[in-house]
């Protein structure tokens, strides 16, 4: 018999493999030490019936990869907007995010819906890395209107810009819409932390996230000194 174990399950000095969607089993991990697994819910965790060992059914945004890097990702979440701000409308952004983020195991820690203005933007960054954050993901405020003012209030707060980031998004932007060249997502580090403008619509914010998502966790190490492989 298998017992299917949900999130948040391991065993030390468990045997690991992963799974991938199209059935394949990859070639088994031996990884001591493992004491518990947060996953989203594409993710699982299951024990064989002699409880000798787990297998890990991964989905293709590389939870597992996060897993066992050693390092549990805790991010906020900040979105921008006047009118969602004043309950004109319900927040989507945000929630898109949290949603995006947990399924590659990310932990959130704190969740703001604030004003376009640059100090409401800046405090609510601020908030973020004083819960923990090592990732700040902020939606809205990217366009090029009167009031999209979020790459104005981050670069002010900001040691350094990451390039690379905004271009990726762009590029890959464009091949979904034209519009996408109006957008001035960016990303920079704030002290050890990484701060990632994304567009407001939660579908566009979702995609950009995902085009970058898999330079995150690497970049987020060596922001937090962690020994990475490179």
């Amino acid at each position: 018999t298998r017992r299917r174990r949900e999130r948040g399950e391991g065993e030390t000095g468990a045997e690991v493999g992963m799974q991938r969607w199209d059935g394949e089993q990859t070639s088994p991990l031996r990884r001591g030490g493992i004491r518990s697994v947060l996953c989203g819910e594409s993710c699982r965790v299951e024990s064989h019936g002699n409880g000798e060992g787990v297998k890990v059914r991964d989905s293709p945004t590389g939870v597992l990869a996060g897993i066992l890097s050693g390092m549990q990702i805790q991010f906020g979440i900040v979105t921008v907007s006047d009118r969602a701000s004043q309950g004109v409308y319900e927040d989507l952004g945000g929630p898109a995010l949290k949603k995006s983020g947990t399924e590659r195991g990310w932990v959130v820690v704190e969740e703001s819906v604030v004003p376009d203005d640059r100090s409401a933007i800046q405090r609510a960054i601020r908030q973020c890395i004083n819960r923990g954050a090592h990732l700040v993901l902020t939606t809205g405020g990217t366009g090029v209107s009167r009031r999209d003012v979020t790459p104005e209030a981050v670069k002010e707060i900001a040691d350094r810009e990451l390039p690379g980031f905004g271009e990726a998004m762009r590029m890959k932007s464009l091949e979904l819409t034209p519009n996408a060249i109006l957008s001035r997502s960016l990303a920079v580090t704030v002290g050890s932390v990484l701060v990632i403008c994304l567009p407001g619509k939660p579908a566009g914010a979702v995609d950009c996230l995902g085009f970058v998502a898999g330079a995150i966790p690497h970049t987020v190490k060596v922001l937090q000194e962690v020994p990475t492989s490179c």
